[in-house]
């Protein structure tokens, strides 16, 4: 629904955009349609705004079916520029439509309708005039005029008495507004109302601030409660402001439900509400402009009247705020409804019964055609017995006999290729399904395996017989289970984030030989049997090479290829290494000598949950992702990737990447390399942690006393930046940050930290592994980061690197 709802707002401005052009080419042709009837549209906003182009697109559908019917589209642009342009487009227009009699006037919005009270006398005098989208059409003194419309009619009070009933706790509401004329009719508006519901509710309201103030404000409202009016589309300095954006942002921070009456936002995260319908509004009113036109001195019954709006509420929004559907009004309109299986499943029964359709109308053919050679060679014997004599008649019967027997051969080797395709398909389908059993099946055992030892070996360590040996042991084999685990949800996270598109790259230069070489020490250290050697090509040794990419995923491309030779290389010798062939790409490989491919299956290696199998049916751990997620990372970073394999004596894996560069030579510092094998005894150190859970801050404590360092710990963001408030002189030589903390969280703290305490060193911690979280911590305020679960090794090794600095 929400894709839908994008697609018709598309239309709706290109529509919109179409009738600008031809309205400014019918002012300024020579030759106007005298026995045409002239319409003058004026919208208070701009093309491109939601509201004004679904107001036009309304008009325009309505005006579309009379060819009689000029429109000449004029914008005030109010929202942006205000009214002090309003002189300066009245004479302007005055100027432009001199020559033009106009039969009815159209104006869209309060703006609007306050220009034509002003200049409608002089612009366009005597003529009738519709207007609709005004909020407060009793407030202007229309009676015995010419001015006739619809009200913009969603009701601040139905809205109000909307929130109650489904929000049932509900005990404040607020209320966000600028100082356009919109925001100023509907707070004086909603003022009026507060008296009737002071005993019931409490009303708070937000304007005058800046864009960054506000969006602090709303994320800090009390959850239970409830935006119920954003009109804010210029900040406290009279600069514009992009609405659209502005409320996605508002309902992505703040933590309770915004009641909006815009159907452009709707899907968008607000949850909804008593919904104003442009293009419904564009219609009322351009039919009302009709009857004007067609039916003389028409007088309309009443001179305000009503919309037709409904209620319209966003699936996932309520499931958000958990609101039930019972709750909402009966003629509710919700989108984003999860689809049923028999929605879900439609196109596949289309397809389905196209192809039936399509065989049946074969076989009707056949049966016709078939027939037709019957009744044809039936005439032709009678033909033979009448006309002995006439051979050339014969011989053309003959020759149509033949015709149409090459028309059923061609049918029937059509039908046998399409029977071939349905066949193929067929295979692929149940190829496909049998993969997906077999990954689920798979996926079982790949997690309950290490998680059977995790929880096996966790009790087993609270046993009271378990040696400090044994427990030595089993700790090894939790840490060992638990990182294989990671890596599984970390490749089912990756292969999501790629499917749906949403995995960034971060450009960084750095050099491939390091990357390779930590790798390699580590799988030398936790992976690798004793009977497998790993070595690195001397191409990469000492080599000045500089690679331009994301480094994690490159790293993650090495893990995937040298986890996947080890695997399957139970005893040998494996090989990392570099090839430039040419200056516009280079070529790294992970050459193996274990048990190979076999040639057929090499097309399958790069597929998703494909898994090799081995000598009697054996089928090695893994999930069947670390190929496939390495093939789509090498061509999201401009590169490919292909195998080369000979069963029974090894695979060889080649990718390439687009973007290297030699470095300069440089003296080498013997002496930084002595630095990171300091003594670690922080003595005399004092180390802040924030973090909300309480294990956590338990397990980070003992790891940092142990070396003799003193800790402070912190429940949340708010608690730490409050101490250093407190604490001028610096008594901190490092921060441990937590990312997510109820209250203030981890970045917002880090920057005023920064701002009182610049020269701290701060190092991320956060339970976010995902490569958008990542990139957002390194170009934030921090120093380091980690992720977790958290190793000890490496954040000592991190924290002595800041700490000795």
């Amino acid at each position: 629904m929400a894709k839908d709802l994008k697609m018709v707002r598309g239309l709706k401005l290109l529509a919109a955009l179409i009738a600008v052009i031809f309205s400014f080419n019918r002012v300024h042709s020579q030759d106007v349609d005298r026995t045409s009837h002239n319409v003058l549209y004026i919208n208070s906003y701009e093309p491109t705004y939601p509201w004004a182009d679904s107001v036009t697109a309304g008009i325009q559908g309505t005006f579309s079916h009379r060819g009689d019917i000029q429109l000449f589209i004029e914008y005030l642009d109010a929202k942006r520029f205000g009214r002090d342009n309003f002189n300066g487009l009245y004479r302007l227009w005055e100027k432009k439509y001199r020559h033009i009699a106009f039969d009815v006037a159209i104006a869209s919005d309060n703006d609007a309708l306050d220009f034509l009270l002003e200049y409608g006398d002089s612009l366009i005098p005597e003529i009738p005039v519709a207007f609709c989208g005004i909020n407060n059409p009793e407030d202007y003194q229309l009676e015995n005029t010419r001015f006739y419309g619809i009200k913009e009619g969603v009701d601040q009070d139905s809205v109000i008495q909307l929130i109650l009933r489904i929000i049932p706790g509900v005990d404040e509401l607020y209320f966000i507004a600028d100082s356009s004329t919109t925001s100023l009719v509907n707070i004086n508006y909603i003022k009026e109302l507060e008296l009737r519901y002071r005993d019931r509710l409490q009303f708070v309201y937000v304007s005058h601030i800046s864009v960054d103030s506000l969006l602090h404000v709303v994320s800090r409202f009390e959850k239970g409660n409830a935006i119920a009016l954003i009109n804010y589309f210029q900040d406290e300095e009279g600069n514009p402001v992009n609405f659209n954006n502005l409320v996605q942002e508002i309902a992505a921070k703040t933590p309770v439900p915004v009641f909006l009456d815009s159907e452009a936002l709707l899907g968008r995260g607000i949850l909804g509400g008593i919904i104003n319908n442009g293009s419904a509004h564009g219609r009322e009113v351009a039919n009302l402009a009709l009857r004007f036109i067609d039916e003389k001195n028409y007088i309309p019954a009443d001179r305000i009247a009503l919309p037709m709006d409904n209620y319209y509420f966003d699936h996932d929004i309520l499931e958000r705020f958990n609101i039930p559907l019972k709750l909402l009004p009966d003629d509710s309109i919700v989108v984003n409804r999860p689809q049923t299986v028999l929605i879900r499943y439609l196109r596949y029964f289309v397809v389905l019964l196209g192809i039936i359709s399509f065989l049946l109308f074969v076989v009707l053919l056949l049966f016709f055609n078939v027939r037709r050679r019957k009744k044809a060679e039936f005439l032709v014997k009678q033909k033979l017995i009448e006309i002995e004599n006439q051979n050339v008649k014969l011989e053309k019967a003959n020759q149509l006999v033949n015709d149409m027997n090459d028309k059923l051969e061609e049918t029937n080797r059509n039908l046998s290729r399409t029977n071939e395709e349905l066949i193929l398909a067929k295979e692929k389908s149940e190829e496909s399904d049998r993969l997906k059993s077999a990954f689920l099946a798979n996926m079982s055992h790949e997690i309950r395996t290490p998680l059977n030892a995790v929880t096996g070996f966790s009790s087993l360590l609270a046993d009271p017989s378990t040696t400090a040996e044994e427990q030595k042991q089993f700790i090894r084999i939790i840490n060992s289970n638990t990182d294989q685990l990671i890596r599984i949800i970390d490749d089912i996270l990756d292969l999501s984030k790629i499917e749906a598109r949403q995995l960034k790259i971060l450009i960084e230069e750095f050099s491939p030989e390091e990357v390779i070489c930590s790798i390699v020490d580590s799988f030398r250290k936790n992976n690798t049997s004793p009977m497998t050697d790993i070595r690195i090509s001397p191409s990469l040794i000492n080599s000045r090479l500089m690679l331009r990419t994301d480094q994690l995923r490159f790293r993650q491309v090495i893990s995937n290829l040298l986890s996947n030779a080890i695997k399957f290389t139970g005893k040998g010798e494996i090989i990392i290494g570099s090839l430039i062939q040419n200056a516009d790409e280079i070529t790294f490989y992970v050459k193996d000598t274990g048990i190979g491919i076999e040639k057929r299956n090499l097309k399958y290696v790069f597929d998703r949950f494909w898994k090799a199998e081995g000598k009697g049916g054996k089928f090695y751990s893994g999930a069947g992702l670390g190929l496939a997620i390495s093939k789509r990372l090498c061509e999201i970073m401009g590169g490919r990737i292909w195998a080369e394999s000979e069963p029974g004596k090894g695979s060889t894996f080649y990718f390439t990447q687009p973007d290297f560069f030699l470095k300069e030579e440089v003296e080498s510092d013997d002496q930084s390399n002595a630095d990171e094998h300091k003594n670690r005894d922080w003595k005399g150190y004092t180390i802040a942690i924030a973090e909300d859970e309480s294990y956590n801050l338990h397990l980070l404590t003992k790891i940092l006393e142990n070396l003799n360092t003193h800790v402070i710990g912190f429940r949340n963001g708010n608690e730490i930046v409050e101490f250093f408030r407190n604490n001028t002189d610096r008594i901190v030589d490092l921060i441990l940050m937590d990312i997510k903390m109820p209250g203030m969280d981890g970045h917002t703290a880090t920057k005023l930290i920064r701002r009182m305490k610049p020269g701290i060193p701060i190092i991320a911690q956060t339970a976010y592994a995902m490569i958008d979280d990542i990139t957002r911590i390194r170009e934030s305020a921090f120093d380091d980061y980690i992720t977790k679960p958290i190793k000890s090794s490496l954040l000592i090794e991190k924290i002595n690197r800041l700490i000795k600095q």
